[in-house]
């Protein structure tokens, strides 16, 4: 198995592996925005009951961070809801598959604190 098919930092390709799982959670994703330039960072913004969120993968540090996007007048606002820090040695293929293995969970798991099951 070749180690490019773990893309944790492709926001696109993440997202694909888990669009079944947020669909069925009530998830509509929205904008996914990768920078390259940023060491390879993405946000992915998703709206759960009107309300909106989005994660940002920092690439350079391995954190992820689940934001709530509100407004205060005309201002937009982030407000930090939960934050997960990985371990940066993700050289080999096994650890790369971990890595992405965790953040899907971690992921899952936050969404999953801000849209309980009834």
């Amino acid at each position: 198995m070749n180690s490019d098919q773990y893309e944790y930092n492709n926001p696109h390709f993440f997202t694909q592996k888990i669009k079944s799982e947020l669909g069925r959670m009530g998830v509509k994703i929205g904008n996914i925005q990768y920078d390259d330039s940023a060491f390879g960072c993405w946000t992915l913004e998703y709206e759960i009951d009107s309300s909106e969120y989005r994660f940002l993968w920092d690439n350079r540090e391995s954190w992820l961070i689940l934001e709530r996007l509100m407004k205060r007048g005309n201002q937009e606002v982030l407000e930090e809801i939960d934050m997960h820090r990985y371990n940066q040695e993700a050289r080999t293929e096994k650890q790369e598959r971990e890595l992405e293995e965790s953040i899907i969970n971690d992921m899952l798991l936050s969404i999953s604190k801000l849209k309980p099951t009834s």
